[in-house]
């Protein structure tokens, strides 16, 4: 399977709680730096794939200590970082 660009998997800013690096396709962090890389979205010299990004493909790892919050509260906490920073990659 090819790669999507950043573009195609509307590669943007992520949440504390909905990053890359919560994401099953997230490794290789280069060490000090957050970047690594992604098996579904290329890397660009001018954007790289970094731990804080997220794409609309994002799977999240399992939590070995459950999920301590709901759906209903994680999505309240997503409205309320939107709404802080201006909206979805603002």
């Amino acid at each position: 399977m090819a790669k999507q660009t950043q573009e195609e998997a509307q590669y943007t800013r992520g949440y504390p709680m909905r990053m890359c690096g919560t994401c099953t396709m997230f490794g290789g962090m280069k060490r000090g730096t957050g970047n690594g890389n992604c098996s579904l979205v290329m890397s660009s010299p001018s954007m790289p794939i970094n731990t804080y990004g997220i794409c609309n493909n994002w799977d999240p790892l399992e939590n070995p200590w459950g999920n301590k919050l709901d759906g209903q509260s994680r999505h309240a906490m997503e409205q309320f970082y939107n709404d802080v920073r201006g909206g979805p990659g603002q």
